[in-house]
């Protein structure tokens, strides 16, 4: 049961490499990583599963998080900087779904009173089309972080994902 967990979010991070993915303001159907987060929905929607997105939120915020923490333990600058840096870009191009994601990251790494969730819930409890896109904005950030770790620390890509499917199968068991 976990593995048919966090198989969606894998699919959707690898289409988070493809350059396409990271195109600013583009429609969520026309990127890679936004076709999977529709598709997910539109199966929650047939399902009845109002649960499925959260838990697709929560694991994509688990895996950022993950590779946030993988990079710091290579790079010089701490998650706080990182997370300070991006924030500071969302608010300067006006871009809430990165200020979100900016939020969610934090939450997830720094805030252990809520486990991350509250600014996730918060955005599942607000407008869909935002919170489909929040999931395609973390999931972007997931596939910045992979490449970044290829390119700087020549990290190759296949060990970033086998790593953060081992984080996700953990995470997953524990809580199945």
């Amino acid at each position: 049961m976990a593995e048919q967990t966090h198989e969606p979010v894998m699919e959707i991070i690898r289409a988070s490499l493809d350059p396409t993915s990271h195109r600013e303001r583009a429609q969520l159907a026309d990127l890679p990583t936004g076709r999977l987060i529709l598709a997910e929905a539109r199966e929650a929607t047939a399902d009845q599963d109002t649960k499925r997105l959260l838990r697709l939120g929560a694991e994509l915020a688990r895996s950022a998080s993950a590779l946030m923490l993988e990079l710091v333990t290579r790079d010089e600058r701490s998650s706080g900087e990182y997370l300070a840096d991006m924030a500071r870009f969302a608010h300067e191009e006006g871009l809430e779904a990165a200020r979100l994601v900016a939020e969610v990251a934090h939450s997830m790494l720094h805030d252990q009173s809520s486990d991350g969730m509250e600014a996730l819930t918060r955005a599942f409890a607000g407008n869909q089309a935002d919170y489909l896109r929040l999931l395609s904005d973390l999931a972007t950030g997931c596939g910045m972080i992979i490449l970044w770790l290829k390119v700087k620390f020549d990290v190759p890509v296949e060990d970033s994902l086998e790593n953060l499917r081992k984080v996700l199968r953990n995470d997953s068991g524990a809580s199945s």
